[in-house]
Parts: C-alpha cells; structure tokens; sequence
C-alpha cells in the first residue's frame, strides 16, 4: 500500500498524463484542459465556460479551447439566492492548469434582482401616476414631483417640456397665493410679489408692478409705525415725523411733520416731570410732625396726619424734642410747598426757564430772604 505522499504524488502524475491524453487528440484542434476543483462542501456547484454548462464539483476536467475564456461557478442557496465564482481563463493550447473554485457571499439570481427591478418600476409608476392626479388637483408637492419625474424620467418617460409646464403650473398658483396674502397686508408676500414681477416667474414681467409692491410696503411699514407712536413710541414718533417730511410711506405734510416732534417733546417733558414728581414724593415722605397736648408732646399718628407722612421715631432727648417742636410748621409749609409743585405742569420742570418754573424760582427767593421763618423755610 502507498503512502501518502507517494499518492499525491501519483494523483498529479495521473493528472498530467489524462491532461497529455486529452491534449494529445485536442491539440490540432487547439485546446487544452483546465481542471475546476471545488471545496468538498460544494458538490452542487454547476460550472459554465463562456456561458456554456459544463458540468458540477467537486471536480472537473474539461477542454478549453486556446484563448481567453470566462469561467463561471454558480451555486443555488435558495430560490433567490446564489453564490458566484467568476474568473477569466488564458488558455494556451496543450497547456493545462488548475482552478481552485472559491464562491463568494450569498447574493440575488439574476432572475431575482430582474423580478425586484420590475417591481420596484412598478411601484415607481404607480407613485408617478398618483402625483399626476395629485398635481392635476393643484397639489403643489405633486406638481414638484413631477417636475422632477419629467426631468430625469422616473415612473414616466421622460419629457422636458412637460417639466417646464408643471414648473410654470406651480409658480403661477404660488404667484395667486402671494398675490391674495400682499392684498391682505402681509409684507413677506408683498416682498415675494417684488421679485415675482422683476423675474416673470409665475406672473408677467412688470416693473411697474414691482414698483407699486414696493410703495405698497413702504406704506405697511408707516402705517404699523404710526400705530406704535401713538401708543407713545418715541423712536416710532421720530420715523413717523421724518415719513411726513419726505413722502415715505405717507403724502408728504409740513404739518404732521411738525405734530409729531412736538409730541416727542410733550412725551420727553412727561418724562422729567415724572422724574421731578418722584423726587418730591421721595422728601415729603421723609417730612414728620410734633403736636403739643396737655401733659407733654407726641409724634402724630399716620392716620391723623392730613398729608399721610411716615412719621419719624419717638423723641429721644430735650434737645430733639425742642427741635421737632420749632421743625413741625416748618415742615408742614414745605409740604404745601412741594405739593403745590407737585401740581405743576410738565413743562415747569422740562423748561426751566419758562414763566411759570420763573414765577416758582422768584417765589423761592423771596421766600429765602424773608424774616419769617415760616416762609424762610419754603
């Protein structure tokens, strides 16, 4: 019995000789063999030369004529699926040699991946035609679509001027859209309008028309500016002032110029009278009052106090006492004083130098020089 590296040995000899064989009654023809070895695993393994079946693993020998050929090995895993070998063959003639099989991963048939293209074109016209109805109802998605479906033909032939129409189709219903949003004041839509009419995209050409928007929002924009000064906007005061004096927006008016930066002054004088109100609330709460009883003295109460002061803390000394005693009409003259001030007009304070802040500060002066110490303190 053989051992076994003198049967490996004798196999190849075997191979060699059947290969000389063959080739020697193949060789004026101009062949050679190529012998196809597959795993022991894949014995079902069908072998094609140049499409042509040849035979199955997990071996083979088959003649092949010179030249360049394409070996394919197929498998079938399932109804769907296979596995593939392929290798291109250069066979020259009386030459033999040897092909390993190694199939690659698990893949579709050719039948399979043909059966699923179909379908999923099917799918694709189905979806073509349904944006089609869609589109023809004034979907305007649908009419994106088929936009796009036209211009590379996906589920419906190609055709580009079909493109073009639904193109056109969509802008013009998206123009509509603008048009009817511009007419109930929307400033986006009137600004879309604009470049609508400068373009000729889903309405005709016109820069009379784009001109006509444009005042169209200047005047929107006035008019939401003229809403906010009147409810005491300083800065929208000022931009309304400046739109009667050039015309923007509004006819032009020296007049409603002129109204309107009197009333950012009105507005700034209220400002610093109210500053000058809070100032003087600020001192009269600090004013407190002493009256005399029989016995002795006390602070007067919240309640009884005619102004409604805070008052001050109990007396702590002669001294103070003394002092609240002399302060106290003091204090109530310079609270009438400040109250009186109080009452003034705003621009007492925001012009002090009108007639009625002069009338104030000479009445003060007087007061200052005066020996009666009642009116020295006002």
């Amino acid at each position: 019995m053989l051992k076994p590296p003198y049967s490996k040995k004798l196999s190849r000899s075997l191979f060699l000789l059947s290969g000389l064989l063959i080739v020697s009654g193949t060789a004026n023809a101009g062949y050679s063999i190529v012998r196809v070895k597959c795993d022991k695993n894949d014995t079902e393994t069908r072998i094609f030369i140049n499409n042509e079946y040849k035979g199955t693993c997990p071996k083979l020998d088959i003649p092949v004529k010179a030249g360049k050929s394409t070996l394919r090995a197929q498998k079938k895993v399932d109804d769907e699926h296979e596995q593939i070998f392929v290798k291109q063959l250069n066979v020259v003639q009386g030459v033999p040699q040897r092909i390993d099989v190694v199939l690659g991963a698990v893949e579709l048939t050719a039948s399979a991946k043909k059966a699923r293209q179909q379908a999923a074109e099917k799918q694709l016209r189905q979806a073509a035609q349904a944006d089609l109805i869609a589109a023809r109802s004034g979907d305007l998605d649908a009419m994106a679509q088929m936009v796009q479906r036209y211009t590379v033909g996906e589920g419906i032939a190609k055709n580009l001027n079909k493109a073009r129409y639904w193109q056109q189709k969509r802008e013009s219903v998206l123009a509509e859209m603008d048009l009817a949003a511009a007419k109930a004041g929307n400033i986006t839509a009137m600004t879309k309008l604009i470049k609508r009419y400068e373009e000729g995209k889903g309405v005709v050409q016109s820069d009379e028309q784009a001109q006509l928007w444009r005042k169209n929002i200047e005047s929107a924009n006035a008019q939401a500016e003229l809403t906010s000064a009147k409810a005491g906007n300083v800065k929208a005061m000022e931009s309304v002032s400046q739109r009667y004096k050039t015309g923007k927006g509004f006819e032009q008016s020296t007049e409603q110029a002129q109204y309107w930066l009197e009333k950012i002054n009105e507005v700034k004088q209220q400002k610093v009278a109210q500053a000058k109100r809070k100032e003087i609330r600020k001192e009269i709460d600090g004013i407190s009052y002493t009256r005399f009883l029989e016995g002795g003295m006390e602070i007067i109460s919240e309640e009884e106090n005619p102004f409604a002061i805070t008052l001050g803390g109990p007396l702590v000394s002669a001294s103070s006492t003394l002092l609240d005693v002399i302060s106290t009409p003091i204090n109530m003259t310079r609270q009438v004083y400040l109250s009186e001030q109080l009452a003034a007009h705003a621009s007492a304070w925001a012009k002090p130098d009108s007639m009625m802040a002069k009338a104030y500060q000479q009445q003060q002066i007087r007061n200052e020089q005066s020996d009666d110490p009642l009116l020295a303190s006002r």
